[in-house]
């Protein structure tokens, strides 16, 4: 009789299953031990817009707390730092600007009323011991605040929402500048422009213009002789890529003029200014075959293109702010570009206004470290400094620094003038459209609420800066470039052994034939 064994060797799936329960009731019982253990992650701030009036410099931005992103915004003046949030409610603030003794940041924050991203338009008092007052502007589904301005009495805001009424059904035919289009009904972003009463805060006046059945996206707003300018990006005739818009506005928002301009790439504003009567408009597009090309076109007041540059370089190029000094007589636009051998710098370009021939083109370092530096003002005198958070004051020579580590730097400016024509170039191929732009309605109601600010507390340092100007060497690193040639051509190298293995049994036939005729 054959006895059986009681008890049999478990096997090695088995051990692995019982060791791998064991695991996880361990963690189970020291739960609370395990997550309390975890290092806290400290919030960071991201810097988005700065603007200094006097000696006052107000910023905002957004903090990122975990998965979650709150909007950030305060002042910098003599007397401290002062820094307000929304709570903890998700949004960013896009752009801030100052207006006398108020400061005002637009962006988007959650809505819990309507369930979707509402317009935040924040005012902060600078000179009025007042705290910040938040408008929440929602509607029927996602809008969001571009660019703001006070005028008088009045805030205008600019923005952009999806809570177009539907006005057709089924499909339609739109004709836009000459081309055809067949779509179906609305439901993409138009621009919604809002009039506030400045002293108590009351809606006054609203209004919806927008292209047919195609997105439209403001990115800032100026005002010129009672006129207010909108410029964007818009799709209304090319439908896979952005062009830029102008919409012209009286005071009661009815428009006077607008018009598109841009080529067959993707064209995309950052700021703009006026020279006279026209309009000198900054940004990118993606027509470049590195990457993106910087752009600054001047415009006339019906959309004629009068002067223009393309900055393209070995890389992504952006031309973003512009201003004007010397009484109009030079234009200074920063941005950023590769025009070292595979290394992004800040740019700071000087033209002058009269013929746009080039008087300096530099690049812009931080000493001892590269850390990435953004150009932040019009007048290229503000720089957020990345890596060791801190905000760089090229006017008073002084970084504030939002982060531990504040030691002294130093701010180099290395004029390329001599070699800029090669990364120079004028605009070709662009073309200007007409009306494309009508007035629109809402699809429901605007809701207006306020929300009180929440104080947040950022230790502020200081550190000086000092500036120091030189020529741009270029220096060629033909390793770098022996090997990125070798990247560019790995198809060839990889074919290449055909033909010349060919060649050589070729060779070795020929001479085989030749010694078996001898």
């Amino acid at each position: 009789m054959v006895k059986r064994a009681l008890f049999h060797a478990p096997t090695l799936r088995q051990t692995l299953f019982f060791a791998l329960l064991l695991i996880i009731v361990l963690l189970l019982l020291h739960h609370s031990t395990f997550i309390t253990s975890q290092p806290s992650v400290a919030p960071k701030i991201n810097i988005l817009s700065v603007e200094k009036q006097n000696t006052t410099t107000v910023f905002a931005g957004y903090l990122r707390k975990g998965f979650l992103q709150i909007p950030l915004y305060g002042y910098i003046k003599e007397g401290g730092m002062k820094a307000y949030t929304t709570g903890e409610i998700y949004g960013l603030i896009k752009k801030i600007r100052v207006f006398g003794n108020v400061a005002i940041a637009t962006g988007n924050i959650y809505s819990f009323k309507t369930k979707n991203m509402a317009m935040l338009v924040s005012i902060l008092f600078l000179e009025e011991n007042k705290p910040p007052i938040n408008l929440i502007v929602s509607s029927c589904d996602n809008s969001f605040a571009s660019d703001a301005l006070v005028d008088g009495d009045s805030l205008i805001v600019v923005g952009y929402t999806y809570c177009t009424l539907n006005e057709t059904t089924g499909t339609v035919v739109h004709q836009v500048a000459g081309y055809k289009f067949i779509s179906g009904k609305s439901g993409e972003s138009d621009i919604i422009f809002l009039k506030f009463d400045l002293k108590n805060l009351s809606l006054v006046d609203f209004k919806l213009i927008g292209s047919p059945s195609f997105d439209d996206i403001p990115t800032l707003v100026l005002k010129r002789r009672n006129l207010y300018y909108v410029i964007g990006e818009t799709w209304a005739y090319n439908v896979s890529q952005a062009d830029i818009f102008v919409a012209i506005l009286d005071q009661d928002f009815n428009i006077v003029r607008n018009f598109a301009v841009g080529g067959a790439s993707y064209e995309t504003p950052f700021d703009a200014i006026f020279l006279d009567d026209d309009l000198l408009i900054t940004g990118f597009t993606t027509s470049g075959e590195m990457g993106d090309e910087g752009f600054a076109v001047l415009l006339s007041k019906i959309g004629n293109i009068k002067k223009s540059i393309l900055l393209s370089s070995k890389g992504n190029d952006h031309l973003q702010y512009v201003s004007v000094t010397e009484n109009g007589k030079k234009v200074i636009i920063s941005g950023n570009g590769e025009i070292d051998e595979d290394k992004s710098d800040s740019l700071l370009i000087t033209l002058n206004s009269a013929d746009w021939n080039i008087e300096k083109f530099e690049l812009v370092r931080a000493i001892p470290d590269n850390d990435t530096l953004i150009f932040m003002s019009k007048d290229g005198k503000l720089i957020i400094r990345t890596g060791r958070l801190r905000l760089v004051d090229l006017a008073d020579k002084v970084a504030y620094c939002l982060s531990t580590n504040c030691s002294d730097s130093q701010i180099v400016f290395l004029d390329d003038r001599k070699e800029s024509n090669i990364f120079l170039k004028k605009i070709a191929s662009w073309r200007t459209s007409y009306n494309i732009l009508k007035e629109k309605s809402l699809a429901g109601n605007l809701h207006v609420d306020t929300m009180p600010s929440t104080p947040y507390n950022i230790k502020l340092a200081k550190s000086s800066v000092s500036i120091k100007e030189s020529i741009f060497q270029r220096q060629i690193d033909w390793r770098k470039r022996l090997i990125r040639s070798l990247e560019q051509n790995v198809p060839i190298l990889l074919i290449l052994p055909i033909p010349v293995g060919f060649v050589i049994v070729y060779i070795i036939a020929k001479r085989g034939s030749r010694s078996e005729h001898h």
